[in-house]
């Protein structure tokens, strides 16, 4: 589910229409209603939106944040979602929780022509 505190993967068993999907998928703008993800004991959306990428073989959807999650989250999933073959998929929805502990680290230097290497 969580990649990491931007990213949540939802899987699905076929390919989804990505029409049913998006308002616009150049942008991963997702139609509204379809997926959502709400922070649990907030009063106000997530904070600068969720966008979507359908992976190649259109059997998996990436949800990135704009800017991090951290807390615990609602996930529901439309049965307007289609498959490529007109199919309408169930209703899903679920809750995880999501918390950054990974400090951040300097992972390389360099000026422009060489590789001075990986630090932490």
């Amino acid at each position: 589910m969580a990649v990491n505190a931007k990213e949540v993967v939802v899987n699905f068993n076929s390919a989804v229409n990505p029409d049913s999907l998006f308002d616009d998928e150049d942008a991963g703008t997702l139609t509204a209603g379809i997926v959502s993800v709400d922070e649990i004991g907030a009063d106000t959306e997530l904070s600068g939106g969720v966008t979507g990428e359908l992976s190649e073989d259109g059997e998996t959807l990436t949800l990135t944040a704009a800017n991090f999650f951290e807390g615990t989250y609602s996930l529901t999933v439309s049965d307007d979602i289609t498959t490529t073959d007109g199919e309408a998929f169930e209703a899903y929805s679920t809750t995880f929780e999501i918390t950054d502990e990974t400090d951040p680290t300097v992972t390389g230097v360099t000026d422009g022509k060489s590789d001075f290497g990986s630090y932490k």
